[in-house]
């Protein structure tokens, strides 16, 4: 049985430029920010990396405006001089592992 269910993710492209400065700032600041957990996350979405955060599958327009003010706030504190105009944050629809993962281990036992 496969049940694939999906996710909002709302971030922007980690190109070379925005990734050499990242580089460049503190590293425990980069791992606290960009390490998962309540602040932004680092995602593999179709051979692109993105830095952003998990939406959810269900938001209303109120709530993801809201989360794209946070997330480009947390982006320009960390790299302000980068050109967040000219590369915009995007909506992305990826697959929820956690469900997948859970049906997955659900059904093997259910196979047993």
């Amino acid at each position: 049985m496969s049940v694939l269910e999906y996710t909002l993710f709302l971030g922007c492209a980690l190109d070379e430029e925005l990734q050499g400065k990242l580089a460049l700032r503190n590293p425990h600041l980069i791992e606290m920010l960009l390490g998962g957990g309540d602040y932004l996350q680092r995602i593999e979405h179709e051979g692109q990396s993105f830095v952003g955060k998990f939406v959810g599958s269900r938001n209303r327009l109120a709530e993801l405006e809201l989360l794209e003010k946070n997330v480009r706030s947390i982006l320009t504190q960390l790299v302000g001089e980068y050109s967040y105009q000219q590369h915009p944050l995007v909506l992305l629809t990826v697959p929820d592992v956690t469900v997948t993962a859970s049906v997955s281990a659900t059904a093997s036992a259910t196979e047993s």
